[in-house]
């Protein structure tokens, strides 16, 4: 009888990264738990463009002895460590792996929390990047339910600007060796204790198995691939370690943070096999996938985190609510919902077709995306400049530009006042009335043509049929085929009449900023409404001194009494004099 062995997979015999049928074929957690929390990450992902088609949220995230079978290790064995088990000695991966019990991680977070509690779980992942050497924000990391850690964790004598609290403690084998051997001077002797501290283990290759092995013997690393660390891997954990908080990452969910989110060009070279994310781009990728509200410590005060402490505007934000409307969100139950409205809330009385015909030409997932590409990886700052009286001989111009985004709107002068509001536009926010009125009225200042520029875009505020016939003109390049408006091109707009309505909404500004909030994680407001705005002229750019007026279509107290309430809960920084 013949018995047809199958040959073993070795790295060496692939020129780049190997691709399989069932590269994308993970494990999946069917019995997840769906989160109770209305703005998780998890929804949030789910509304997302980008997100909604490669985030899994039900990701198996630990290995351990359910899902160690002979059919997952000839899977597995076709995918290179830690992407897989290629190369390695099944009998040792059997071995270790198999004392690790069934982990229900989707209870691991909850377990801390009140039974039946909807509150968010939010988590700070901390790395160990300069950034936060003096950064003060020790206190705002420990505030947080779960603090994950990683490597060469310093704490002490960091406390102000790292914190203390260690929930989750990520590593290899190989950075949690190095990390003692080369910071054992500076106070790290063993990795962060506790009886809740939890352990998430990165497993690379080899060592990490040798690693486990040595440690359930309680043996030296002596004739290991880590053979140069002379101590037992129980002395790192001082004789203390309790398996059930110790926890293995699933080599399927590494492989799919590898396929999704970090997919390097190295892959497709001759040096493939060297390739794997940071340790900290792992932990942090865990964090987000475990937790509800997940932090990278450079953000360090996020609006969300301040809007989920107050507790009169936790009641009133959705976070989660859809900022832009494009495309593919259109349908007859969304036409049929706010047809019910008037604008700016609605489509009552508008053109079926003007609607429809304007929305398909926003079929680029980009555009439901106010940040697209150019989304920074951290903490994401913006500044909404109106153009209030206060800000005339401010001195605010290189602190507005110091802002990841600018946001301005209506009449955006900048030569001449840029000591006092910087030059740099990311957004500009308008109405096609609020467009025109300020080209009139500000045209003698310069203010001759909307901000223009290769990285700026434009955010229309529909408060009429106008902007949906300007919009998709601007896109199709030609005049403006109907309405007041007839004849006009974007950019290029000529000095018309138009009729000011008398139906209230909230000012552009308002409408702006209230965007800026939902979209940023840090937002500044300058030149908006305070209560000392009798002090200053209606507009920063006011030649001579002009009383702000309240018109009867807007309600200018109502908006700086939600300014002022949104400064003091730390949701926002309004710019006051």
């Amino acid at each position: 009888m013949n018995l047809k062995v199958r040959q073993k997979l070795k790295a060496s015999n692939f020129k780049s990264e190997p691709h399989w049928d069932f590269e994308e074929d993970y494990r999946l957690d069917v019995g997840g738990l769906q989160t109770t929390c209305p703005d998780s990450l998890k929804i949030r992902a789910s509304k997302s463009p980008w997100l909604q088609n490669i985030f899994l949220p039900n990701l198996t995230l630990f290995l351990d002895s359910a899902h160690f079978t002979q059919g997952e290790w000839d899977r597995l064995e076709h995918f290179a460590p830690p992407f897989g088990f290629m190369e390695l000695n099944q009998s040792l991966v059997q071995e270790v792996v198999t004392r690790f019990r069934p982990v229900p991680q989707q209870q691991l977070l909850l377990a801390g929390l009140p039974p039946g509690s909807s509150r968010c779980i939010t988590c700070a992942v901390v790395g160990n990047g300069g950034i936060l050497n003096d950064s003060h924000v020790g206190q705002e990391i420990d505030s947080h339910d779960y603090v994950f850690r990683l490597s060469g964790a310093i704490t002490k004598g960091y406390e102000q600007d790292v914190g203390t609290r260690t929930s989750f403690y990520g590593f290899t084998a190989f950075s949690i060796v190095q990390s003692i051997l080369t910071l054992r001077g500076r106070g790290f002797q063993h990795v962060p204790l506790g009886k809740d501290v939890r352990y998430l283990h990165f497993l690379e290759g080899t060592r990490d198995y040798e690693w486990l092995e040595a440690m359930f013997l309680n043996q030296t690393m002596a004739k290991t691939k880590l053979s140069w660390f002379r101590h037992r891997p129980q002395e790192v954990f001082r004789d203390a370690l309790d398996l059930d908080r110790y926890l293995l990452l699933h080599p399927d969910f590494i492989r799919y943070m590898k396929n999704r989110f970090l997919r390097s060009k190295t892959l497709d070279t001759a040096h493939w096999r060297i390739y794997r994310p940071t340790t900290g781009a792992l932990l942090l990728l865990t964090a987000l996938h475990l937790c509800d509200k997940s932090q990278s410590q450079l953000c360090r005060h996020s609006l969300s985190l301040a809007i989920e402490k107050d507790h009169h505007f936790r009641g009133l934000f959705d976070l989660s609510t859809p900022v832009l409307l494009w495309g593919s969100l259109f349908t007859q139950d969304l036409w049929n919902n706010l047809s019910q409205h008037k604008v700016p809330y609605g489509w009552q009385g508008l053109s079926h077709k003007a609607i429809i015909s304007t929305l398909r030409l926003l079929n680029n997932p980009e555009s439901a995306e106010l940040f697209g590409a150019s989304k920074p990886r951290s903490c994401i700052r913006c500044a909404v400049v109106g153009n209030g009286g206060i800000l005339n001989g401010s001195r605010q111009g290189q602190k507005i530009d110091a802002h990841d985004y600018v946001f301005r709107l209506n009449g955006a002068v900048i030569k001449g006042y840029e000591l006092d509001v910087g030059t740099k536009t990311s957004f500009y926010g308008f109405t096609v009335n609020t467009m025109k009125n300020s080209l009139i009225s500000y045209s003698k200042l310069g203010f001759t043509s909307v901000p223009q520029g290769q990285d700026l875009r434009y955010i229309f505020i529909p408060s009429s049929i106008r902007e949906y016939l300007m919009l998709r003109s601007a896109i199709l390049g030609v005049p403006v085929p109907e309405g007041p408006d007839k004849g006009d091109r974007f950019l290029k707009s000529k000095l018309i009449d138009t009729q000011f309505g008398d139906m209230y909404m909230p000012t552009t500004g308002a409408l702006m900023l209230l965007t800026a909030v939902h979209t940023c994680d840090q937002v500044s407001a300058y030149g908006f409404i305070t209560s000392n705005y009798q002090k200053y002229s209606d507009h920063y750019f006011d030649r001579e001194m002009k009383p702000v007026i309240f018109y009867a279509n807007h309600d200018l107290p109502l908006e700086a009494a939600l300014w002022r309430g949104l400064h003091n809960a730390g949701i926002l920084w309004l710019f006051q004099r």
